[in-house]
């Protein structure tokens, strides 16, 4: 059997001397303990005459047949929105110590000349953007204003002539100032 994709075990032997497994440093160990699958018939004969290299193989197999048996099974629900809650943590910690994070905080960005310029030259027209907005709408409200102001005067003019005093006896109040 072979694990390919994230459940693959990342299990490395550089050299086993010196951690108390055993004394070899073999290539197709290494090999297998990569990729999986079935013991090369060198490593199981060799196996047999070395009880540090076997118990490794052991332990190994055991990590193997628990990757396959969790990727074989659906995981419950109940069980997925903490496991999801988890990783997420965990990312947002690696997120933070990245390189780039660190840069971030201390607010230096990395970023080229060109992207710098085009960066201000950004910031600087959105500003001239929104100063023209308000620009615009107080002109338009002003304009609205002196509108519904002189309406407002024609329609009481009009009131004044048609109902107040349709003869003209009494002076205009307009006159009057």
């Amino acid at each position: 059997m072979e694990f390919r994709g994230a459940l693959r075990p990342k299990l490395r032997v550089k050299s086993t001397r010196g951690n108390g497994l055993s004394h070899c440093d073999r290539r197709d160990l290494e090999r297998w303990t990569d990729y999986g699958g079935p013991l090369p018939m060198s490593l199981a004969s060799h196996l047999q005459r070395c009880d540090g290299c076997a118990n490794y193989v052991r332990r190994v197999s055991k990590v193997h047949s628990s990757l396959t048996l969790i990727r074989t099974h659906s995981m419950p629900q109940r069980v997925l929105p903490g496991g999801n809650t988890r990783a997420l943590r965990m990312l947002r910690r690696i997120v933070r110590a990245s390189d780039e994070a660190t840069r971030a905080v201390a607010g230096k960005p990395g970023l080229t000349t060109l992207q710098r310029v085009q960066l201000h030259v950004t910031r600087l027209s959105a500003g001239f953007a929104a100063a023209a907005i308000l620009l615009v709408m107080r002109v338009g409200i002003v304009g609205g204003i002196e509108h519904v102001q002189n309406v407002g005067e024609n329609l009481a003019e009009s009131y004044w002539d048609n109902h107040s005093d349709p003869e003209n006896d009494w002076l205009r109040p307009d006159r009057l100032a």
